[in-house]
């Protein structure tokens, strides 16, 4: 296994991971094709995101195509959209 990744599971383990640990894990997954785990990954990032949730939700959004979750990727799609536009407005 790779070395970075057993550092950001053990970091993801303990509770105390951080939106960019998170996402980079989900990074991790997504080069070695573990979409399941890149799903999963992202969604704990996503419990952590402030500024960056388009960037995670899209992440997500194409690892969710990847399985075929075409739904599940649509909505992620459709929410960084809004959350890009919604930010402009502002």
């Amino acid at each position: 296994m790779n070395v970075q990744i057993m550092v950001l599971e053990g970091v993801a383990n303990t509770g105390s991971g951080s939106e960019s640990q998170l996402y980079d894990l989900g990074q991790c997954y997504a080069k070695k094709e573990q979409w399941v785990k890149a799903v999963e990954a992202y969604g704990d990032a996503l419990d952590y995101a402030t500024d960056n949730q388009p960037l995670i939700l899209d992440a997500r959004a194409k690892a969710h195509k990847m399985l075929g979750h075409d739904k599940e990727a649509k909505a992620d799609e459709a929410e960084a959209y809004r959350l890009r536009h919604k930010s402009r407005k502002i």
